[in-house]
Formats: structure tokens, sequence, C-alpha cells
């Protein structure tokens, strides 16, 4: 016997009361599936009826396609009825699962029974008297819609969402017929869209009741999308304009909650001619939900527009977002909405980008208003986003205006600081190289911070740009330094993260020993100055000192050093020359091969693996040696690591 659980919460709005519960609820599960339902779909036992409902689509499996036709549509039609909304609830979300079995297993019969069946019942519970049930309906529709054939959307799906559109007695269905224009758009198709579903848009957009004016209003996106800009400028856009002027602020917060959709859709003439103006209008109503949607909405409304198209007045408009101009009134007093700036701080890269950096003097000052904020949501957002900022402004303007915020948010609270330490290789990237050796500084600040290892992560992440950077002496005196700090810190994420990254720095060390070493050559044929030679032979030295430590993390006592080591080679050998990890790297990292922690080995099979895809490793006997190996390892996870590249069981003597 078998006990149900999914008795419903007593503050489930589907909640019931079942007088009979009195420990009588046991399934037989002695019993055949068949059996099961035709024993308990009737049952007086709400939860004997929810059971049955919520295994349909795994007894249709169970049971096979000819008897699922017959027993489990006969149980589908018992709960079409059922008095119980739990039970009509959960066959609408049992539908589309035994939809997807019906059309697998049984073929044309098994879509046959969907088109004829199943949909007319979904098309049933859309008007059900339960709201629950409904939104369940509805969303089975709309799964269904995606799988029925294209052919057969006009004269079997479309039927009911006319017939949604056309009730006029219930609003709540001429409001899930807006909806599901909108959702089902991109599965009708253009044609469709522009035949059926324009003109119900047009008509329910001058419905006398307000909610389904508003549905219209809310959902115009995937429609412009669908009927192309030439429909949606001389069809959708009229009908747009005259909701955005309703009488009922619902609807016209609604509009300016689609004006980045309709922007998006319309020719550029109108976006720049009517569609400013609507926004305008909006911008300026009367009621402060209107005015704040409107603001809430301009970022990425001019987003949409091409940099020279935005007005002077409409980037205003933003920058009024946080100071008043014109009576130097805060966000606050002028538009009732504290989180005003916020959307302000987080759609700036976006303004920037469009306008470009020659309007930088329209948007500074409110860009350090914004970087001073009280809210720290606000200078978070505006951390996050300080090195694609940069990446508009250029070097010049990136030295001149934003190295004070960068230097702001480094002592913000770690919510804000986290944007700046997660993106600083890239912010430093922009500032131009004199500058940016100043900052060597900040890496070591990071790397120092044991309050927050994931700070040390998230630079550990960077070594591959950074290593690219700064100049050869900072680089082999910080940044190397701060690469074996990240590789041995005591986090195994950050050690992770650096192992996964530092490929970069190693490569460009070791190509200042190779051209340090074709100098020398070339000096000994052509010079005789003795000082150049010292300092070649010099750079030589520090470069083998920097790569021993690497190199010696292979033979350390500590099992984690050695796969680490096996987790540098992995990325090393994309990085690389073949012939300097062959010359260098290679030996150490095979000599795992017999390493006596499986965690090792399994590294090194992963790393073999690659290893095995590149040409200039394909066929080297050490190599397959090591593959073989670990192929036939002790350890499962070992051979399955080995799986990832083909085994060569002819290993070529050495």
């Amino acid at each position: 016997m078998s006990d149900f659980f999914g008795i419903p919460n007593s503050e489930d709005p589907n909640n019931f009361n079942d007088p009979q519960n009195d420990g009588s609820e046991e399934i037989d599960d002695d019993l055949s599936v068949i059996e099961r339902i035709k024993k308990y779909v009737k049952s007086d036992l709400v939860l004997h009826r929810l059971y049955i409902v919520r295994e349909l689509a795994e007894s249709a499996r169970a049971v096979g396609f000819d008897d699922a036709k017959i027993h489990i549509v006969s149980a589908m039609e018992d709960a079409l009825s059922d008095v119980e909304p739990a039970v009509r609830q959960g066959l609408m979300e049992q539908i589309p699962e035994v939809t997807k079995y019906f059309i697998e297993a049984g073929g044309d019969s098994g879509y046959t029974v969907v088109l004829q069946i199943l949909l007319p019942m979904v098309a049933e519970l859309t008007t059900d008297r339960n709201a629950q049930v409904r939104a369940a309906a509805v969303e089975s529709l709309q799964i269904m819609a995606r799988i029925i054939r294209h052919e057969d959307l006009e004269p079997y799906l479309l039927p009911i969402i006319k017939s949604l559109a056309n009730d006029g007695t219930e609003e709540e269905h001429r409001m899930e017929a807006a909806t599901l224009f909108h959702n089902l758009a991109p599965t009708l198709g253009q044609d469709l869209c522009l035949s059926v579903v324009i003109q119900f848009i047009a008509k329910l957009a001058e419905d006398p009741v307000f909610r389904v004016r508003k549905a219209v209003a809310g959902n115009f996106g995937n429609i412009c999308r669908t009927v192309g800009q030439e429909a949606t400028t001389q069809r959708i856009l009229p009908v747009f304009v005259s909701l955005s002027t309703d009488d009922i602020w619902g609807v016209r917060k609604a509009c300016a909650e689609s004006l980045v959709a309709m922007a998006e859709g319309v020719s550029p003439e109108q976006r720049y001619g009517k569609l400013i103006e609507v926004f305008e209008t909006l911008a300026e109503d009367q009621s402060r939900w209107v005015r704040s949607a409107a603001y809430q909405n301009l970022g990425p409304f001019i987003a949409k527009f091409e940099g020279q198209q935005v007005s002077a007045k409409l980037l205003r408009y933003y920058t009024g977002m946080v100071v008043d101009t014109a009576t130097n009134a805060t966000s606050n007093a002028k538009h009732g909405d504290g989180d005003i700036t916020t959307y302000c701080a987080f759609s700036f890269p976006a303004v920037l980008i469009t306008v470009g950096s020659a309007r930088w003097p329209e948007l500074c000052d409110t860009y350090f208003t914004l970087v001073k904020d009280l809210q720290w949501k606000v200078r978070r957002s505006l951390s996050h986003s300080l090195h694609e900022v940069a990446k508009v402004l250029g070097p010049q303007l990136t030295e001149s205006s934003l190295l004070l915020a960068f230097n702001i948010f480094l002592k913000d609270l770690d919510e804000v600081r986290v944007g700046v330490v997660k993106n600083i290789a890239s912010f430093l990237s922009v500032v131009p190289p004199n500058s940016r050796e100043k900052f060597l500084y900040v890496l070591s600040d990071i790397q120092n911070d044991g309050g927050n290892w994931r700070f040390r992560k998230l630079l550990a992440k960077q070594l591959g740009l950074l290593a690219s950077l700064f100049t050869t002496e900072s680089t082999i005196h910080t940044i190397i330094p701060l690469a074996m700090q990240l590789l041995n810190d005591p986090v195994f994420n950050v050690r992770r993260a650096a192992a996964a990254n530092v490929s970069p720095l190693i490569t460009r060390i070791w190509n200042l020993k190779a051209g340090a070493t074709v100098v020398q050559q070339e000096g000994d044929k052509v010079t005789s100055d003795e000082k150049e030679k010292e300092k070649i032979t010099k750079l030589e030295n520090t470069v083998d000192s920097v790569i021993a430590p690497i190199l010696k993390l292979a033979t350390e006592n500590t099992y984690g050093l050695r796969q680490q080591y096996a987790q540098i080679c992995y990325h090393l050998v994309t990085t690389l020359s073949p012939e300097a990890f062959s010359n260098t790297f290679l030996a150490p990292l095979l000599a795992l091969t017999t390493d006596k922690v499986p965690n090792v080995r399994r590294a090194l099979a992963n790393t073999v693996s690659q290893i095995t895809t590149h040409p200039h490793f394909s066929n080297n006997p050490q190599v397959l040696a090591s593959m073989e190996a670990l192929h036939l390892d002790t350890d499962r996870d070992v051979r399955e690591a080995t799986l990832a590249a083909p085994v060569t069981s002819n290993v070529p003597s050495s």
C-alpha cells in the first residue's frame, strides 16, 4: 500500500475539505494501472481523484497508446467535469505531457486524438469559473499551440482564442484572448497575425472594460516583432497611440511599459516623431504611476535610437531622472519614486553607447551624482558597468573622468566594490599605460584582503587579461608573485580559478625568454657589448626563476598542488608553443601517470585527453603511453576521464 502525499495546505485557495478523510486515502498498489484508474477516478475522496489526475501522463506511458486512448482519455473526461477545482487544474497541467506522448507513440492516430479530444478539453476550461483552473488551461493551450502542426492552427486553435475575444459576458475571457494573441504571435506566424490577430487587437483596444484595454496595451511586443515594421507602423501604432491617452491611468501605464517594444517595431521616422511625443505626454502625466513607468523605460527607449536621433531635449528628460535642472529638485520630489535613480543608473551604459562619447559633457554631471547616490544599489549598478562606460569613453576621458569613480567604488561597501573587482582588468585595459602602472597596488590590496575570498577568486579569473596589461618589469615583480599567491591560496575555489587562468601569464613570461635567446644569438654575431649580454642573461635567469615554482608544483608533497599542475597544463598546451610545452612542461606532467592519488590521475587524464587532440602530440609515444595507462587505471573516475579522447592501443615504442 502507498500513501498519497500532496494534501493541499489549508491556506491554499484550492484547498478542499474532505469529510471522509479518515485515513482511508491509501492507494492499492496491487492493482494494475488501468484497474487503479477505474477504481479511483470517481472516488468520493478528492485525494484519490487528485492522485489519478496527477499521474495521467505517467500512466499513459505505462499502459501504451492503444489502452491510453481508451482508458486515460476516459479518465480525463471524468476529471474535466469534476466538482473539485484542484482536480480540473491538475488535468490541465497533465494534458501537455499526455499530448506529447500521444503524438510520439500514436503518430497520426495520436495526433487526431489531440486535435479532436484533448484540445477541446483545454478550450472548455479556458472559461472555467475558477481563476486558477483558467490560468492552467491557458498555459496548456500555449504549450499545445507549439506542438500542433502549423496548418492546423487556424482551423483548430484560432477559433478558441476568437471565442474568448468575442465573449461579451466575461471580461476575464477577453483579457485572456489579448494575452494569448501576444504570447502565441511567433507561433501563429506573420500571415495569421496580419489576417486575424491585428483586427482582434484593434477591437479589444476599444473594449468598454478598461482591464481589457490594459491587457492589450501591455501585450504588443511579440505581435510587433511578428508582423514586421510596415504593419506595426501602419496598423498597430495608431492603436497604441490611442491607448496612450486613455482615460484610465492603468491603461496609460501599460502603454508606458510597452514603449520600448513599440520603438523596436516602428519605422525610424515614427520612432523619432510620434513615439517621442507619446513619451513626453506620458512623462508629464497627472498620475505619478504613469510618470514613473515612463521614466523607468526611458533608458531602454533611448537605446533603440540611432545616436544622432536622440535630441538634447530627450537627453534632458533622462538626466532629469536624477536632478531637475530647472528646479534643482531631487528625483524623488519630482517623480515620487525612490527607485527612479536606480532605473537611471541601470540604463546609463546603454544610453551612453547610443549617444557616444561626444555627448559625455551632457551626461557627466548626472553620472557623478549617481556615483555619490546614498542608495548602495544605485552605486552597485554603476560599479558593475564602469568598464563598459570606459570602453565607450576611451583612454583619455577614462583617465580624466572615471578614475575618481574607480577609487570611490574601491572604498565602498563590498556589495558595490564587487563590481569593480570583477571587471578590474577590463577597466585597466582602457586606462592609458602610463597611468595603469599606478594601480598595481590595488591588485595587491585585493589579494591581501583576507575578509572576502570571493574577491580573490574574481581576481584569479582575470589573470589571463592582466598578463598583457603591464610592463615586463611590473609583470615579473608584481603580477607573477600575485599569481603564485593565488595558486597557493587556502581556498580551493581560488586556486582552481587561478590554475584555469594563469596560462597566458606563463606564456608571456616564456616568450620573453625565447625572445631574449634570439637577441643573444644575434648579438654574438654583431656586437660584443657585454653589458647588453649581461642584461639578457639576467632576464633569462629571472624568467627561469618564475617558471621554476610552476614546475615544482608537479612534485609537491601536497596532492592538491600536483593536481593543480595538471590543471595548469590543461590550459597551457593551448597557449604555449608545442615545442616549448614539450621541452619543459610535458615530462613533469606525464610523471603523474603513476601518482598514488586518484584525484591527481583524474586531473591528468583530463589534461592528456586535451593534449591528444593537438596535432603536435597526437602521435607522441609518451603521451599515448600515458593515455593507455590511464585508460586501464584501477579507478573508475580516472578511466571515465580518458573517454574524452580516443585511445590508441598500439602505442609506438619509444
